[in-house]
């Protein structure tokens, strides 16, 4: 539990580069009309976004943690 508390705690810190890696490469799929390349790409850049979404939802690193704490019991 503490490794899932640590990566969702630093979530701007991997999701944004990641997502923004993956559309971009998923545009070059896209161009290169290779589609199921691309949108499992976005559909990865979509998670990234969702979760960042989730990370200030919640309120950030100092509440996250116990809110998945309140889940697991």
């Amino acid at each position: 539990m503490d490794i899932v508390i640590f990566i969702l705690r630093y979530t701007p810190f991997w999701a944004i580069p990641l997502a923004m890696i993956c559309l971009q490469f998923a545009y070059i799929f896209w161009l290169k009309s290779i589609r199921n390349v691309a949108y499992w790409l976005c559909s990865v850049a979509l998670f990234c976004l969702l979760l960042v979404a989730f990370y200030y939802w919640v309120g950030g690193p100092e509440k996250i943690g116990p809110f998945l704490f309140h889940l697991s019991q």
